[in-house]
């Protein structure tokens, strides 16, 4: 963590964009994919392996049915979306390919550095676990 490191205002679009995701994400059009790192089958499934060119969904454990009903509230089942998200979202993309994320990794001498995965832990009710000031 670098305290002040992105703005209020980036803060609160990566804020928004969290929230809006879940908004945005239709569970009936989503496969069924639960997260969980004790689920081996979760880790090594197709759809895990596929969702670092792609935004994707993962599940709480929990937060379906048997029938892959929602037994929560939508915001409340996401356990994380990810890994494409520097790929395929704006706000993301543009924070993860910024002049200062690449003078960082510059700083710390990597000769061509790269961001392989991005993601969005849900917490609580989307609260925003880490702050910035």
């Amino acid at each position: 963590m670098i305290p002040g490191f992105l703005s209020t205002e980036t803060v609160n679009q990566m804020k928004d964009s969290c929230s809006q995701l879940i908004s945005d994400f239709n569970p009936s059009d989503h496969p069924i994919q639960k997260f969980s790192t004790e689920n081996q089958e979760s880790i090594m499934g197709q759809y895990f392996l596929e969702s670092a060119e792609k935004i994707s969904y993962f599940y709480e454990a929990g937060a379906l049915d048997s029938d892959g009903q929602l037994l929560v509230q939508k915001d409340q089942a996401i356990n994380k979306v990810g890994h494409g998200l520097h790929i395929h979202h704006a706000t993301f993309r543009d924070i993860a390919h910024s002049d200062r994320i690449k003078a960082i990794a510059h700083s710390l001498d990597f000769k061509k550095p790269c961001v392989l995965q991005s993601m969005i832990i849900y917490k609580v009710n989307l609260a925003f676990l880490v702050t910035y000031s």
